[in-house]
């Protein structure tokens, strides 16, 4: 029978056309692989991992039953995302690494592993009352939101006064652990109270925002005061859950590009992968997560740096040989060896060629 890694929700048909004979007996239709288990649907009702709706990710019970059949000691997820793998590693006793570049996700899994082992519950309460009451207060804006160009506009006056204040608020907490916390919880609400919303490759803007924009989203802006309350009764709420669960080998969790952050490690590190590899798509993560990125403090370079370090194929992002070299520099072996495996691959070869001959009716050439 085929290991839950061998089986894929695709039947025998391949973008609406039969399968080739050489792949139509290595795919097996698995009804247990629901969009639920696959998408990060499964997760919504999780705790911790409920805290931030980051649609990149896949479920904890799909990490679950890969790590179960692979019998794993030490885990690797390359590209980490929220950090459901390194996550689900821990609540099994199971030693594991985590890696990406992009920080948002990072943050939101390092949130999850405090308040787990690093915040007193009574502590988190009562910083979370005061954290509230500081945002919804009359004091000034402190610590004014360091907006970048493309975020400009993204919040109603009364909304950005009040995270203001609540910066604020988090920047005097001595305690680095709890001030994470509190710093994510802010961070994870930004969405639901600006005038934006995430649609893959970049935010979607109500006209509201006074953007030269289209009346096509007129979305609900929720006030800060409320979502930034709820949002933090329900990491408290998680708490004592999270403890119960994440009491096995604390995961590492790396803001680095597996490009280099595996060049660090020795070989045998590992015994199983399970990761979800950036597609080959033109989405630029770096516009989806701009208001995160921005309150994270990346400013204008810094994120097109990112944008660079990234794996995309927008029209911004150059290709990857130059970077690949220099990582492994000079003397090594392996980017040639990888590009041969590449270029004597003849099912990847037979995509190319139809996509170059299909070039013109794709909406990006890149």
């Amino acid at each position: 029978m085929a290991t839950m890694q061998e089986r894929i929700v695709q039947g025998d048909r391949l973008g609406g056309e039969p399968l080739p004979a050489d792949l139509s007996d290595r795919i097996v239709t698995d009804a247990r692989l629901t969009r639920k288990i696959v998408s990060y649907q499964g997760n919504r009702k999780a705790p911790g991992l409920r805290w931030m709706r980051y649609k990149e990710g896949f479920s904890a019970d799909l990490v679950r039953g890969l790590l179960e059949e692979a019998g794993a000691k030490r885990v690797l997820d390359p590209f980490s995302g929220m950090g459901t793998t390194v996550l689900t590693a821990c609540s099994m006793g199971i030693e594991s690494v985590g890696m990406d570049v992009m920080p948002v996700g990072n943050e939101a899994a390092r949130a999850i592993i405090a308040v787990a082992r690093d915040v007193d519950a009574a502590s988190l309460r009562r910083a979370a009352d005061r954290l509230v009451a500081h945002a919804a207060s009359d004091g000034p804006e402190s610590r004014p939101f360091p907006h970048v160009r493309i975020t400009r506009g993204a919040f109603p006056a009364g909304t950005e006064a009040g995270l203001g204040r609540a910066r604020a608020f988090t920047a005097g907490i001595a305690d680095p652990a709890l001030r994470a916390v509190l710093d994510f919880a802010c961070m994870s609400v930004l969405e639901d109270v600006s005038y934006t919303s995430k649609d893959g490759q970049f935010l979607r803007w109500d006209r509201r925002s006074g953007r030269d924009v289209s009346d096509r989203l007129r979305k609900h802006v929720q006030d800060l005061v409320p979502a930034l309350s709820a949002r933090l009764a329900a990491i408290v709420a998680d708490a004592g859950a999270l403890r119960e669960r994440y009491r096995g080998p604390r995961p590492v969790v790396r803001t680095v590009s597996s490009l280099t952050g595996l060049r660090e490690m020795q070989d045998g590190s590992f015994d199983a992968v399970v990761t979800s590899p950036p597609y080959a798509n033109r989405y630029d993560y770096t516009r989806t997560y701009a208001l995160e990125l921005a309150y994270m403090g990346y400013g204008e370079g810094e994120i097109r740096a990112l944008r660079q370090d990234m794996l995309t194929a927008t029209v911004e992002n150059k290709p990857k040989g130059g970077a690949i070299a220099a990582a492994y520099g000079g003397g090594s072996a392996l980017p040639a060896r990888a590009a041969g495996m590449a270029a004597g691959c003849g099912r990847l070869q037979e995509v190319l060629a139809r996509l170059r001959g299909d070039i013109k009716s794709l909406n990006n050439p890149q």
